[in-house]
């Protein structure tokens, strides 16, 4: 199988430890690889104390301990940890865990975290690179800064939640012409009540995505932060089972056509194979004359002229009479 699917948690959790703690079971119960967690210790690290947003933020902020706990917790359900620094400060905890931790992930809007970027470098610990409405250039010199590290660039990205136009999954595509020796990954942030919630991921998979992220919820629906993408265990289930069947039925030996399965090669019994257009005696040679091509319910290899040329008869056959491997010699 060489698909890798993972859970986001992002901020959904509120700093709610139990609500996150039950994000974890669920992503075990659903069949999930891995699950993400977007931490954050120092919230004076990420924004501005005039920032917007910074009382609300200052509310998700779940204390190292409790961290430990849920990385623990995740462990005990064998779940990779997919971890998205957010400040420097957690560094130290995550090191603790590096035999544990899947991926790293550097999040698009720390491209330029010159800071976060070296401690990143520094764990050695490999890397998920956010390419989501990051350009060319762009993606090129993180590659470069980090090298061999980066094993994953993700496409896709979040806007409350994204259309399905807006995200250019062609992108998926180039991608992966473009870096063929990086996994190619797509993160979903469909609406939660849009069919792309689901459908989205097969296109991606087909365009050449192997690395899936998708963002979870106990109840879909209900307002909370990035509720918007956020999908319950059914629809979680439901991609994974997607996923799956299009990894091991319809692109399994997809370019292998020496192998044919069972239904290929009931049809192609179907085909012309050569029998007598005429009164052939034993002895004498097939030729154009005496041998047409047609459907019959009898099975013979005998479908080309060329494994009859030179070829005699052992035995008298009649007219539509199918010829054998045992009638030529």
């Amino acid at each position: 199988m060489s698909i890798y699917f993972y859970t986001e948690t992002a901020f959904h959790h509120e700093g709610d430890y139990d609500y996150l703690k039950k994000l974890v079971h669920m992503s075990k119960e659903v069949g999930a690889h891995g699950i993400k967690f977007q931490i954050l210790f120092e919230l004076n690290s990420l924004t501005t104390s005039s920032h917007g947003n910074y009382s609300a933020l200052s509310s998700l902020v779940i204390e190292p301990n409790k961290w430990k706990e849920i990385f623990d917790i995740s462990i005990e359900n064998g779940l990779d940890i997919i971890a998205m620094p957010l400040d420097c400060s957690v560094f130290e905890m995550l090191l603790e865990y590096k035999k544990n931790i899947k991926y790293l992930e550097l999040h698009s809007v720390s491209f330029n975290d010159t800071s976060l970027k070296k401690m990143i470098k520094e764990s050695n610990i490999p890397l998920i690179l956010g390419a989501g409405g990051r350009t060319l250039k762009e993606i090129n010199s993180l590659l470069l800064y980090f090298g061999s590290q980066v094993e994953v660039l993700m496409h896709g990205f979040q806007s409350f939640p994204s259309k399905i136009e807006n995200v250019r999954l062609d992108k998926i595509f180039f991608l992966a012409s473009k870096f063929p020796f990086l996994k190619i990954g797509y993160a979903d942030h469909s609406s939660f009540d849009d069919n792309f919630s689901v459908t989205s991921n097969e296109y991606a998979y087909l365009l050449g995505a192997r690395v899936f992220e998708k963002h979870i919820t106990l109840e879909e629906g209900v307002k909370r932060i990035d509720y918007e993408s956020s999908v319950g265990a059914d629809k979680l289930k439901l991609i994974i089972e997607r996923l799956n069947f299009l990894d091991l039925q319809i692109l399994n030996n997809s370019y292998d056509f020496s192998i044919l399965n069972e239904y290929e090669l009931s049809y192609r019994r179907r085909q012309k194979i050569a029998v007598a257009s005429k009164k052939i005696n034993k002895g004498d040679f097939f030729s154009l004359e005496n041998v047409a091509f047609k459907m019959s319910d009898i099975l013979s290899d005998l479908n080309d002229f060329s494994l009859l040329r030179n070829k005699k008869s052992t035995v008298d056959l009649n007219y539509d009479e199918v010829i054998l491997e045992k009638n030529i010699r």
